[in-house]
């Protein structure tokens, strides 16, 4: 028989814990300090890391670094929390581990279990942000930290709700594989149809546009505009490679839209400067798209002659050869890279027949059409994932208990 589990207590994160430990950087100067083989992690790692447990960390330090710093040896299953300049990340111990100031970790009592706290911190960092305090950047003290008041159900329905909540995970995990697999495919599916057309010869991209139209960025507040509004796509709206108009921001009333901007069903939208040099030259095809969202300052459309297929000018600048001569040509600081027109049409490329064009569009339409399918799914999977999250952490929703009878 099955049973729901008794009354919630709410307690501090140092009732959970038997111990609340900081972490710390031996000195770089001392080479014996490093390389000894004990785990030691940045924060950084964990913006990088796609699973609930931490197994390797890019450096380690030695028994003579442990002793001489701040650094502590974790045990396997502590909760390790970044607590300094980026907060709220979160990740399990898969074996002992050592961290830099960067982390308070939890080493928990018994009544706690490691992977519900996993969770449950996932969804902590505003109440992080609020305890945090400092100029140059943000960091949550030990007291505070520990102050944090956190939900405390009985164990066993800690770790049912632990295994429901690890399930929804791995089914989110599993469906960004399919789809990052599926882009791969994607991406080599033209250079190598294209290398079977024999004799064709690389040529210059200008050949074959009429035009590049450039965009606008006014200052546009983060709501996404609806029912006609006018609006200006972010530069997300495309660096995915599949075009989103979601990824957009309502204009302004006091500023009047640029009609000759707005975007149209066939339009080949490019990114010109992004922060990241890997998403500039990034390209979408615009299938359809609602009316009246504009092109940003950050985004250009190539409208091509009637000798090229915009869709297969989508395709054929995602090729791994197009994406080399898009970063060699490259300018712009660490900070903000970008391509220019003139740069844009110098690009040296193969343009079969436009039968070709169009049989090649199409097999590449297949596969985008599968991975369409794979992104809605996923959409739902977090849209459904946070509203279950939110409840089952907070008790607004009890999962039943099996019972001895």
């Amino acid at each position: 028989m099955s049973s729901t589990a008794a009354a919630w207590r709410s307690v501090p994160v140092r009732e959970v814990a038997k111990a609340i430990v900081g972490g710390g950087t031996p000195s770089r100067e001392i080479q014996s300090l490093w390389n000894g083989g004990i785990p030691w992690v940045t924060p950084g790692e964990l913006t990088k890391l796609d699973d609930k447990y931490l197994h390797e960390t890019a450096e380690s330090i030695s028994k003579a670094g442990l002793a001489h710093s701040g650094a502590k040896l974790l045990p396997a299953s502590a909760l390790i929390v970044t607590t300094r300049a980026t907060l709220g990340l979160v990740a399990l111990a898969a074996g002992s581990i050592t961290t830099n100031q960067g982390f308070k970790s939890i080493v928990f009592s018994a009544e706690a279990d490691p992977n519900f706290y996993y969770h449950l911190f996932k969804i902590m960092k505003p109440e992080m942000v609020r305890r945090a305090s400092g100029t140059t950047f943000l960091e949550i003290s030990g007291r505070q930290f520990g102050a944090i008041v956190v939900p405390l159900p009985p164990i066993r329905e800690q770790r049912r709700i632990a295994e429901i909540l690890d399930m929804l995970d791995d089914q989110i995990r599993a469906t960004e594989q399919i789809i990052a697999k599926l882009i791969l495919t994607r991406a080599g599916l033209t250079t190598h149809l294209l290398s079977r057309m024999g004799d064709l010869q690389e040529v210059s991209l200008d050949n074959y546009l009429q035009r590049i139209d450039a965009g606008w960025s006014p200052d546009c507040p983060e709501i996404v505009p609806e029912d006609g509004s006018w609006g200006v796509l972010k530069v997300s709206a495309v660096s995915g490679g599949l075009y989103r108009p979601s990824e957009s921001k309502l204009l302004p009333s006091s500023l009047g839209p640029r009609p000759a901007l707005e975007v149209k069903d066939g339009d080949v939208l490019c990114v010109r400067a992004n922060g990241v040099g890997e998403l500039v030259g990034r390209v979408a095809y615009v299938e359809t798209t609602p009316n009246r969202l504009m092109l940003s300052d950050k985004t250009l459309r190539l409208v091509p002659t009637a000798l090229l297929d915009g869709f297969f000018l989508s395709v054929l600048l995602g090729t791994s050869g197009a994406r080399r001569q898009i970063e060699a040509r490259m300018g712009g600081s660490s900070s903000q890279k970008n391509i220019s027109q003139a740069q844009l049409r110098s690009l040296l490329v193969i343009v079969p027949d436009l039968t070709t064009q169009r049989h090649i569009s199409a097999v590449v339409r297949n596969t985008d059409s599968v991975i369409g399918e794979n992104e809605r799914t996923l959409d739902k999977l977090r849209l459904t994932g946070f509203g279950i999250v939110a409840d089952l952490l907070t008790g607004r929703v009890r999962v039943p208990i099996e019972v001895a009878s």
